[in-house]
């Protein structure tokens, strides 16, 4: 019976002492995994960051172009604006020009005119 108690003893030891092992096994298992983790979350916050510049980046050069084009449209326009108006006052300045030749062409048929009627 003492050997059977003592066999039982030193059974209920080991499992004991297993299990304590499988504890800190498991606990040191638990730590290499959060360990893992950090490093993981720490890569990808360094990729989701690079990526993040890259991005702005991209975004940056898009609204400079967006903007050198519009500020090239702008300057087109403006210069289609006053060649529009350049034009336009040359017109008015022939007609008046054209105006003022038929004027003084009646005025000279009308002279001629009154010349052959004196």
């Amino acid at each position: 019976a003492a050997h059977t108690a003592l066999h039982t003893q030193l059974d209920l030891k080991r499992k004991e002492l297993e299990a304590d092992h499988l504890h800190q096994l498991l606990e040191l298992e638990r730590e290499s995994d959060t360990a893992h983790q950090h490093e993981i979350l720490d890569v990808q916050r360094g990729r989701d960051t690079a990526h993040q510049r890259k991005l702005l980046d991209l975004q940056h050069q898009q609204d400079a172009a967006h903007q050198g084009a519009v500020l090239q449209h702008q300057t087109e326009m403006e210069t289609r604006q006053q060649a529009a108006v350049a034009a336009a006052e040359a017109r008015c300045i022939n007609a008046a020009s054209a105006r003022q030749v038929e004027a003084a062409d009646s005025e000279a048929a009308a002279k001629q005119v009154l010349e052959a009627e004196l």
